[in-house]
């Protein structure tokens, strides 16, 4: 094939990969509206009214499927910058969601959206035993108690069971979370220590 052709199948299939991505989480923009927000019921919102979707990539056919999902795990960060370092608008834009998602039969996909770009892919089956261990866990999650952690170390978990969406604190996971994290394949990127503010040494 030439080189030409490779560039542009390869193109195709980037472009296929990220609108269908998208397609896995369409609350993502009105995720970024809310993230912000103090009040527990304000910031679950888009997690709690749009529908429980996976999305998975098949590469010989070079479409996308969009799927019901079981379980899905949303890792949310950039959310504890300060204000006046927060950019507008969607480039430059500090919040990053990633994770995965579980559709009804057991596909595993993985998700991140970023602020310059959308990527999605996956699609492997789970084993029985994998999925019947991920079903107990989704319809007996822990309470959450309608608290929000703090903001950086939020992991949403939704499932298909009531209630749909709790938030965990990623500082001081529950056992089953972490076990949900390990089924699943979903690995949470290192947290980086914050600058302290100007003058924040001499404060005393």
């Amino acid at each position: 094939m030439p080189r030409s052709d490779r560039l542009l199948l390869l193109l195709m299939l980037a472009l296929g990969s990220c609108a269908g991505a998208q397609e896995d989480h369409p609350s993502a923009i009105k995720i970024k509206q809310h993230v912000y927000d103090s009040d527990y019921s304000s910031w679950t919102e888009p997690y709690r009214e749009m529908p429980l979707l996976s999305y998975w990539y098949d590469p010989e056919k070079r479409i996308g499927h969009t799927d019901p999902a079981m379980l899905k795990v949303v890792v949310v960060e950039g959310d504890d910058e300060p204000l006046k370092q927060r950019a507008s608008g969607t480039f430059g834009n500090p919040i990053v969601l990633y994770g995965s998602s579980v559709s009804v039969e057991g596909r595993v996909c993985g998700f991140a959206y970023k602020a310059f770009g959308i990527h999605g892919g996956g699609g492997s089956l789970l084993s029985d035993d994998v999925i019947k261990q991920l079903k107990e866990l989704a319809a007996n999650l822990p309470d959450d108690h309608k608290q929000l952690p703090p903001a950086g170390r939020r992991i949403v978990v939704e499932t298909m069971y009531t209630p749909k969406v709790q938030v965990y604190d990623r500082a001081n996971l529950p056992n089953e979370i972490t076990t949900i994290l390990r089924l699943t394949g979903t690995t949470l990127r290192p947290l980086l220590a914050k600058p302290k503010p100007a003058g924040a040494d001499n404060a005393q």
